[in-house]
């Protein structure tokens, strides 16, 4: 007994030399970088025991939506369960954004409105976790959703799915991601490696990446882009209320069939070089066959698609396309070589400027 208290003595003292040695042997620099890794050992124990209560969390969450407290970050367990990120390419006012909004509206799918994850992830405005990047999307959903994004008053017309789950999710996500294609397919064209980099974060996060392209006639995505580009949204609506061809320099269809053709080319090269797991959507095919378009985009995340979903969805759909081609007046020479791209590409073939 006595040995042991003296061995107990003994430990005591030599805590207490390797104590006083800490302060005049150790450097200001080193004790605090000390003082760092502990803190730092600190903070990963609490979130360590943050994650594991959230994975004992019941699942009887149900539903989460803008109006709960603290919704803006989701829970741990929700975070690990995402299985898939997807995100568009395209050309802008092609259609992604009423396709996003129906996909938004699935119980198991989170698609943020343009939350712009790869300009962001890119300049370090999201840092490359996936905890913090599922975060920033699904606080752009709330966002969009409570601030009407998918809603213009101004043009009159309203993507919100009612009835349905955008801006909110039942029980878990499978499915996760953003729309905001004209930026990520310029930021591919002009940044190659800079894309690329962003997509292997984004592969290391979840089991797969599924790209959604969505295609409009490209004589109506060309026209699109000159009406915006020349017009105000006022002066838009006015040619289009009167159906009236308005007169637009040979240069600038020039330009805008260029642009046009020289993103799609990147796209499709990037479906090679980067071994991408893409599917193309056509505008006309989801305005004609509303169920047969939304059972194929479902199968392509690998999420069930109910019955009263597509429904719901079908409804929503406007019944026909927005011929902006009919709105610009073409010269002979720039209908042809639109035409010509369009029998180059494969995925383009069957659009034609009177179809």
């Amino acid at each position: 007994m006595k040995l042991i208290k003296i061995g107990i003595v003994v430990i005591l003292l030599f805590v207490s030399f390797l104590f006083i040695l800490r302060f005049y042997f150790v450097t200001p620099a080193d004790a605090n970088s000390l003082d760092a890794v502990i803190a730092h050992d600190l903070r990963q124990f609490a979130e360590d025991q943050q994650a594991t209560a959230a994975e004992t969390e019941p699942k009887t969450m149900a539903l989460l939506d803008a109006t709960s407290n603290n919704s803006t970050l989701l829970p741990q367990n929700v975070i690990n369960g995402v299985r898939h990120f997807t995100f568009f390419l395209g050309h802008p006012r092609s259609g992604h954004s009423i396709v996003a909004s129906l996909l938004d509206a699935h119980p198991h799918i989170v698609l943020a409105h343009e939350a712009d994850v790869f300009t962001k992830i890119s300049s370090g405005k999201i840092p490359p976790r996936k905890s913090a990047i599922f975060n920033a999307i699904w606080k752009c959903t709330i966002l969009s959703t409570q601030q009407g994004a998918r809603v213009s008053e101004e043009k009159g017309y309203s993507l919100l799915v009612e009835g349905l789950y955008e801006g909110k999710y039942v029980d878990h996500i499978d499915v996760i991601g953003d729309k905001k294609a004209g930026t990520t397919t310029l930021m591919l064209y002009h940044d190659t490696a800079e894309w690329s980099k962003v997509l292997r974060i984004l592969r290391s996060s979840v089991s797969s990446v599924k790209v959604i392209h969505v295609i409009r006639n490209p004589y109506d995505n060309i026209a699109t882009d000159i009406l915006y580009a020349s017009h105000s949204i006022n002066k838009l609506l006015d040619i289009k209320k009167n159906n009236t061809a308005v007169e637009v320099k040979l240069s600038s269809l020039s330009k805008h069939i260029n642009q046009y053709f020289i993103l799609h080319d990147a796209i499709e090269a990037a479906k090679k070089m980067f071994d991408l797991d893409i599917i193309d959507v056509h505008i006309k095919d989801l305005i004609a066959n509303q169920r047969s378009t939304l059972l194929k985009l479902c199968g392509f995340l690998h999420v069930v698609c109910p019955d009263d979903y597509i429904d719901t969805c079908s409804k929503k759909m406007y019944k026909t396309e927005s011929k902006t081609r009919y709105l610009v007046k073409w010269s002979d020479e720039s209908l042809d070589k639109v035409q010509e791209n369009i029998e180059y590409y494969g995925n383009l073939h069957g659009y034609d400027f009177n179809l």
